[in-house]
């Protein structure tokens, strides 16, 4: 092999390196971290395998193998076409005739308006096909976007049955070798009500080492099957080079089937993912002669001295200033007028449970009016009537003339009336078996003809536009005559392989995908001011193609459990905490502890609270109070920050032991967020690093604070809040009566005079000193939550 390099950027800290197999024409790519760029050892990386002792026993037989090879920059399959050898067949539809015989066509680049776009295109005249890469880059970004094509340039149709959507290899480029046990494979797990475990794991223990004889391919595919994409897995990958500090990360942002492929023949590991393809998601599509497909888009990174935690959120960046090419810019619209504050909300569901009346609704909201809510948001069930149950009646959204009998209308009136915003539950992709659209065979997904069905729910098919017609008619109907301003949108199932299509399940299911996608775009055209909640089941659509169509996403459906904290700090590493609604339900025999463990959950996103509001007690109902006063303090590190996470303990989630801490951090504010669990330490003592005056801190143009974070009107503290002598930092440490003035909150006498105010959310047996650079926390016990807010000065002093 005889590589040479083609082309190189650098964007950002990162540096992107197109090279050139000048035998075999393909061109391939490598992504380090800028400061890391002396240690990269490709060119004096071995070419073959020679001097390996069971390499040499082989050389009657056959010459050494190459070390490695160039990995194109989009891999494809054509049907019918042969495979690779290595064992792959079943394994892995990568290295196909067509891909193999790809050659370098050109290369284009431009830099304008701060966004670096280079198109790579490549073709192979045999197949009579042409591959297109494109990577974007806007200046400050973390992240490369990348976009994988495949056109059909000859005169007769073709099978596409694999696309991938990107492809890294010359994972380590750093070693001149195998990379022997220096590289670690970071994936996050996820199932209901348990999001974003992360797994860790060396190469060698998931069998990914080179084969002895460098023949048999080694390979881990993973993903998912149906439209909840982060079921089973999340779409992303991490690779560390522990002896580099080097890592990367991959996602891919789809919301239907999909995979990744962790490949190995030879000395370097290969990355890619995309779409699932035939053998793993039913995949197959028709190219006619001229036609182009895109593969969903792709996100890259690269970085040194860091941990998967940290990476993950260089990923999650582009939920704040995405690229995306391949949707129209209104699906990344300026967030509507009343998001920009990141208001708090109840959601009625964790009372009522799908029991709404308006008798109902307007007790709570009542009692609601004594906190700081703007939405009020009435959950499924609103639809029901006394023969019917919420998750059965999907489908007719009419309000149930029963439960309100005057008119639906008339309560969200009210609600405004009341001084919220009112919101309502759908589940528009799907109809229940009570609807009347259930026979509705020309209006459903079917799969071998008949109705794809999964307990009492049949799915739309979003590729006929009657469907969608019908459905913006329906919501419309009832956005403008309730003066609706929220919409939580649920999804609690999944069609699995997909609907039947002239080619396969697969197509069928991507057109679908593309036509959600639309359709939740035309619904935010028509109602710009509408706030959209992407629910799936809690947490199966948590990547960013719905996180960015919305205006806010569920962490989970981890309502009441104890390991909703962990659960929310895992997801630091999937969204960004602005756009996750964190739960805290509150019951009337909640002690304190419990309720300031459930509460302090919430300041790792946005507060969402639901419960038994109207039976609260008045040292209950303070403890919200204070809660709320210090989540509005801390809107501005939530909407804008980096995050990091210290856990203690056990592996369980249902019986969670050990303790966590989440540090998050931008150029003025730390925000820290505690919780212990079964068998917890009595105190902690934590380091806080300084904070850096880091030029990516910067506010979001879509989100403003009040200068002074002062209540809405309707929003009234009891006249006795008051700092209990108990609930201090320390002995100087106060509070006047309205929670609001920084200069209240006085530092140790161990502290210098320029050390920032402090705010505490703590029951009262817990306290908390900061003491040269360390904050010291006592009077823990098991199942405990508390937060800390430091204010440094403007100056970053």
């Amino acid at each position: 092999m005889k590589l040479q390099q083609l082309s190189q950027f650098i964007l950002g800290d990162m540096i992107l390196t197109y090279y050139l197999d000048l035998e075999s024409g393909q061109a391939g790519m490598i992504l380090i971290p800028a400061d890391r760029a002396e240690l990269e050892c490709l060119a004096e990386h071995r070419e073959d395998l020679s001097g390996i002792r069971e390499i040499e026993a082989l050389r009657t037989l056959m010459a050494p193998p190459p070390a490695f090879e160039i990995q194109p920059l989009v891999e494809f399959s054509i049907a019918g076409n042969p495979r690779s050898e290595g064992f792959s067949n079943g394994l892995t539809m990568r290295k196909g005739f067509a891909s193999r015989g790809m050659r370098y066509d050109r290369q284009e680049s431009t830099n304008e308006a701060d966004m670096v776009k280079i198109l790579t295109v490549c073709s192979n005249t045999r197949a009579a096909v042409e591959t297109r890469h494109t990577v974007l880059w806007k200046t400050g970004s973390k992240y490369i976007s990348v976009e994988s094509a495949v056109r059909n340039t000859g005169s007769v149709p073709l099978v596409l049955d694999m696309l991938t959507s990107f492809n890294l290899g010359f994972l380590s480029p750093f070693d001149q070798q195998d990379s022997r046990e220096r590289l670690r494979i970071h994936r996050l797990r996820s199932s209901w009500s348990s999001e974003g475990r992360r797994v860790s794991q060396s190469l060698e223990s998931l069998d990914l080492e080179r084969s002895w004889s460098g023949h048999a391919v080694r390979c881990e595919r993973y993903g998912q099957v149906g439209s909840m994409p982060v079921r089973g897995w999340f779409p992303l990958v991490g690779v560390e080079d522990t002896k580099a500090r080097v890592f990367w990360g991959a996602q891919v942002d789809w919301a239907g089937s999909w995979q990744i492929e962790l490949y190995r023949k030879d000395d370097f590991l290969c990355i890619s993912g995309g779409m699932a393809d035939r053998e793993f998601g039913h995949w197959r599509k028709e190219l006619a002669p001229g036609e182009i497909l895109s593969a969903p888009e792709a996100l890259l990174t690269a970085a040194a001295d860091t941990d998967f935690y940290a990476l993950s959120q260089r990923l999650t960046s582009y939920q704040d200033s995405p690229l995306h090419r391949a949707a129209p810019e209104t699906a990344h619209r300026a967030a509507p007028e009343a998001e920009k504050s990141l208001p708090m909300l109840f959601n009625d569901w964790c009372t009522n449970w799908g029991q709404s009346t308006g008798v109902r609704i307007l007790e709570l909201a009542k009692a609601c009016r004594a906190f700081d809510f703007t939405y009020f948001v009435i959950d499924a069930g609103w639809f029901s009537d006394e023969l019917g149950a919420w998750y059965n009646g999907q489908g007719d959204w009419i309000p149930s003339a029963v439960n309100f009998p005057d008119g639906f209308d008339t309560l969200c009136r009210e609600l405004r009336n009341l001084g919220f915003i009112p919101g309502l539950w759908f589940e528009f992709e799907v109809v229940g078996s009570r609807s009347q659209l259930w026979n509705r065979y020309d209006w459903l997904m079917l799969r071998d003809g008949v109705p794809i069905q999964a307990g009492e729910r049949r799915f739309l098919d979003f590729r006929k536009a009657e469907v969608t017609d019908y459905l913006l008619s329906k919501i419309s109907h009832l956005i403008e005559s309730c003066r609706l301003g929220y919409l939580k949108v649920d999804y609690n199932d999944t069609v699995g392989m997909g609907p039947d299509d002239p080619v396969s399940c697969g197509e069928g299911l991507r057109e679908h995908i593309l036509a959600v996608y639309e359709f939740f775009e035309l619904l935010q055209e028509k109602f710009p001011d509408l706030v959209v909640e992407n629910c799936s089941s809690g947490g199966h659509r948590l990547i960013p193609a719905m996180i960015n169509r919305t205006s806010m996403t569920s962490f989970s459906d981890a309502h009441e459990i104890s390991s909703i904290p962990i659960i929310a700090a895992n997801l630091h590493q999937a969204i960004i905490p602005r756009k996750c609604q964190i739960w805290a339900v509150l019951r009337k025999d909640d002690s304190p502890r419990r309720l300031h463990y459930s509460l302090a959950a919430t300041f790792l996103g946005r507060m969402c609270i639901s419960g038994d509001i109207p039976e609260l007690s008045p040292d209950q109902r303070e403890t919200l109070t204070r809660a709320q006063v210090f989540y509005r303090a801390c809107r501005g590190v939530i909407a804008n920050g980096r995050s990091s996470l210290i856990r203690v303990g056990g592996e369980s989630y249902m019986h969670p032991s050990g303790w966590q801490y989440v540090i998050r951090r931008n150029a003025s504010t730390i925000l820290l967020v505690v919780h212990t669990f079964e068998a917890s330490p009595t105190s902690l003592a934590i380091p806080l690093e300084p904070v850096p005056a880091d030029a990516d801190f910067t506010a979001d143009a879509d989100f403003t604070a009040d200068a002074d974070f002062t209540a809405d009107a309707d929003f009234t503290a009891d006249a006795d809040f008051t700092a209990d002598a108990d609930f201090t930092a320390n002995a100087d440490f106060t509070a006047d009566a309205d929670f609001t003035a920084d200069a209240d909150f006085t530092a140790d006498a161990n502290q210098p005079p320029a050390n920032p105010g402090m705010r505490v959310f703590a029951e009262h047996c817990v306290t908390i000193n900061l003491v040269n650079d360390t904050l010291e926390i006592s009077g823990l016990s098991d199942f405990t939550g508390c937060a800390l807010l430091i204010s440094f000065p403007s100056d970053g002093a």
